[in-house]
């Protein structure tokens, strides 16, 4: 826990979030970095959106509680969604299909932060490498490179506008919607 509070520090600083009234925590299992958010930007409310049995455990002062299941859904008209160590969890359709929800129900002008530790493009040791065997082992999921990445980000109609690294050792990937035209599959 010590760790993912300094990771949930990390980002908060990190980011200028000052334009975003309404901020999610998709996932955001107990609400450390949603409370982290609420702290640092007390004008924004702040959305923390995990499953009931988790919110359940969930405590993180200034943060409106909202259960759901992001495969279906997340909440809707929101200005930023945080995915920390979430996308990492799911295969590629999985993964795909929650930017999807995002996408879909941001408001214009929105951004998606994703919270992961990208794979080194090249032979550079990494944690990232370690982590992509325990999360094909434990979850199905796995950890990806930066261009991995932006694949998930086209696929679900977004696209990946820069790589912020933090203190933590994390990055955060900022996404926002494609410009598409009315033909284009993944609207």
């Amino acid at each position: 826990r010590r760790r993912l509070g300094a990771v949930d520090r990390a980002v908060a600083v990190a980011l200028d979030l000052n334009n975003y009234k309404r901020i999610v925590d998709v996932g955001g299992g107990h609400g450390g970095l949603a409370g982290q958010i609420a702290a640092s930007h007390p004008l924004s409310t702040v959305v923390l959106y995990d499953r009931e049995h988790v919110l359940s455990t969930a405590s993180a002062e200034g943060v409106e509680f909202v259960s759901g299941d992001f495969f279906e859904s997340v909440p809707r008209d929101c200005d930023a969604y945080f995915l920390k160590f979430v996308l990492h969890d799911w295969d590629d359709a999985r993964a795909t299909t929650i930017l999807i929800n995002c996408r879909k129900a941001m408001r214009e002008n929105g951004r998606v932060f994703v919270i992961e530790i990208p794979i080194p493009p090249d032979t550079t040791a990494s944690m990232a490498k370690t982590h992509d065997i325990n999360m094909l082992v434990l979850t199905g999921g796995r950890e990806r490179t930066v261009d991995e990445y932006q694949s998930l980000f086209t696929a679900a109609g977004l696209e990946l506008i820069r790589s912020i690294p933090t203190a933590a050792g994390v990055s955060v990937l900022e996404a926002r919607q494609r410009a598409t035209c009315e033909t284009d599959p993944a609207r």
